[in-house]
């Protein structure tokens, strides 16, 4: 049996290979070599990475599209690629700008020597955390003159096919957004104190007018006080006086007088207390429509011939529950007001009406929205300008002559229709009259 002869191998097949190896080599030197010096002249964005036996990777924006090149140059945050142990791969210009050192001399260092030491174990949990998921946190940048810059970092991992996983990561300025809110914190520190200065101007411009109120109020009790105590006083020494000489004829008279001057007393006395909402009220369901016809004529004996009474009743008028008494009073009063307002006399209508008042108008009337009969009493007179409105309804307060009002009379009505859970408007024109609109709430019961 013969054996087959073994060939020899051929030397010459290794060298094939070998020089064809050689080559290659030589190709991805030189290409290599061509990266290499357009990294350094600026004119391409690249970083070897993740270096192997066989090929070492170049990164490069002009392997990018284009748009994105575009737009990962242009925005105004700092864009990175990163390994996975913080080696920076790639960064556009505005990263560079952001640190103050030259892209070229950034790209192949790590990022750990620009970030403060304090943030540095945030950094490690960003970088190991973005394996799996995106990361974000708030890290503060050591920039190569000395500054400190806030930065908000955001990570994500980038997997492609038959490439190393690597890190894709954003960072934004925060510096100029903290100067801004460091701003508006000052602005609204300085609108603060503005409000608790303008707040204790308005608490003394009230406490000043509540004192004026205040002294108004006395003065005006001190001065009718003093007038009635002084027709009681008087009459009395002349009732004792006569008593002394044995003259006792005509003595009443005296004594009426001093009663007279004590009923007066009495009646500031509940008229205050109408106003301070502190008087006994005796509340019934009543018919408005039925009180003014039942007191038309004696308000016309009241206001005199000169005037013209007009009574328009309202039809299917709601009832109120009020006391009677007070609201006589109340209407005689406004009506008579109305008459001191028109020397020359002229029309005095007084009209009834329904009128539901919603949240909004409710709010600026002070009362609780829903159902209210209305009352209003109407005159043609001189009117009254916005400073005596404002403070028509002060107690003292009166616009008439010494010894013709002591200026508790709106004010009586005033308390009357609040303690009553209604309440009294003013609609006044110079020159043109004047309506005083009474507000009380509707009764549903029998």
């Amino acid at each position: 049996m013969t054996r087959p002869s073994m060939k020899p191998p051929d030397p010459g097949d290794d060298t094939v290979q070998l020089l064809a190896r050689i080559k290659q080599l030589e190709e991805q030197l030189a290409d290599s070599e061509e990266t290499l010096q357009a990294i350094r002249r600026g004119d391409a964005d690249a970083l070897v990475a993740s270096p192997d036996h066989d090929s070492r990777r170049v990164y490069t924006l002009e392997s990018a599209d284009p748009p994105y090149q575009v737009l990962i140059e242009q925005i105004q945050e700092g864009a990175v690629t990163l390994s996975f142990d913080g080696t920076i791969l790639y960064c556009n210009r505005r990263l560079a700008t952001m640190f103050g050192v030259a892209r070229q001399r950034l790209v192949g260092q790590r990022l750990h020597p620009f970030i403060r030491p304090a943030d540095l174990p945030a950094l490690s949990r960003l970088l190991q955390d973005a394996a799996h998921t995106v990361t974000r946190d708030e890290l503060t940048v050591a920039t190569a003159d000395g500054r400190e810059i806030p930065v908000y970092m955001s990570l994500n991992v980038l997997r492609e096919d038959g490439r190393e996983a690597v890190l894709c990561g954003i960072l934004t300025d925060l510096a100029e957004q903290k100067r801004h809110v460091h701003v508006l914190a000052a602005a609204n520190e300085r609108l603060r104190r503005e409000i608790a200065e303008r707040e204790r101007a308005e608490e003394a411009l009230r406490q000043s007018q509540k004192m004026e109120a205040v002294g108004q109020l006395t003065g005006g009790l001190a001065h009718d006080f003093n007038n009635l105590l002084a027709g009681i006083s008087g009459n009395l020494e002349l009732l004792h006086r006569r008593i002394i000489q044995g003259r006792v004829l005509d003595l009443e008279r005296y004594i009426e007088a001093a009663q007279g001057a004590a009923r007066r007393a009495a009646a500031v006395t509940h008229r205050l207390l109408a106003f301070s909402r502190r008087q006994t009220l005796d509340p019934r369901p009543t018919d408005i429509n039925r009180l003014v016809s039942g007191m038309a004529e004696l308000i016309q004996r009241a206001v005199g011939p000169a005037v013209k009474l007009v009574v328009r009743p309202a039809g299917d008028l709601w009832t109120t529950r009020i006391d009677h008494g007070q609201l006589e009073s109340a209407l005689l009063n406004l009506c008579i007001n109305a008459r001191d307002a028109m020397p020359d006399g002229g029309p005095v209508t007084i009209e009834t009406g329904n009128e539901t008042i919603d949240l909004a108008h409710a709010a600026l009337m002070d009362v609780a929205a829903g159902d209210y009969v209305v009352l209003a009493v109407t005159d043609t007179g001189s009117g009254m300008p916005d400073d005596v409105v404002q403070r028509a309804f002060d107690p003292f307060f009166t616009t008439k002559p010494l010894g013709q009002g002591t200026g508790l009379g709106l004010s009586m009505i005033y308390g009357f229709a609040r303690q009553s859970g209604g309440s009294i408007s003013i609609e006044s024109t110079l020159g043109q009259g004047t309506t005083m609109r009474l507000h009380l709430p509707r009764f549903r019961g029998d």
